[in-house]
């Protein structure tokens, strides 16, 4: 069982490294930022999650991002989005695509949480329609965080 200790070692942080640095803030070498996943069952590959699996562990899920609270949440991959979209769990969803419309990220809400979606590392697509993407939802990020200290200021 991984204990987290090597997260900046996986293959997808690598190669999203430049992205998470540069434009979202996190340090990969300090680990200043938490990672999960959404399914908690550990199997050989994704394709034996069903949809129970992620039944069951949506409420943990939830508590324990209740529990982070973080100023927002990055899925590497579309298919968080897709299993927290099937039950319901996501609202105001919008598709960013890439130049030539073929490649997408998202961006919307989870809960009371900004949720931020791009292509996994390993989607075979070429490097400027990725780079047009995560610049695309990081810009809708970035946006997001502006409203909410926006709305912060005026609340106080």
């Amino acid at each position: 069982m991984p204990d987290g200790s090597d997260i900046s070692k996986y293959h997808f942080i690598q190669r999203s490294k430049q992205f998470l640095e540069k434009d979202w803030g996190l340090n990969i070498s300090s680990i200043n930022f938490n990672y999960t996943n959404l399914c908690f069952f550990r199997t050989p590959t994704a394709k034996y999650l069903s949809s129970d699996d992620y039944k069951l562990s949506l409420s943990l899920f939830k508590k324990y991002i209740h529990f982070i609270n973080p100023p927002w949440l990055l899925s590497i991959g579309s298919t968080n989005l897709k299993v927290l979209d099937s039950f319901g769990a996501l609202k105001n969803i919008n598709q960013h695509y890439d130049n030539q419309g073929k490649y997408k990220g998202h961006s919307g809400q989870l809960w009371d949480y900004n949720i931020f979606s791009v292509p996994h590392p390993s989607a075979r697509m070429i490097s400027e329609a990725r780079q047009t993407i995560w610049q695309t939802v990081t810009n809708e990020m970035k946006k997001e965080q502006d409203v909410k200290l926006k709305n912060g200021r005026q609340n106080r």
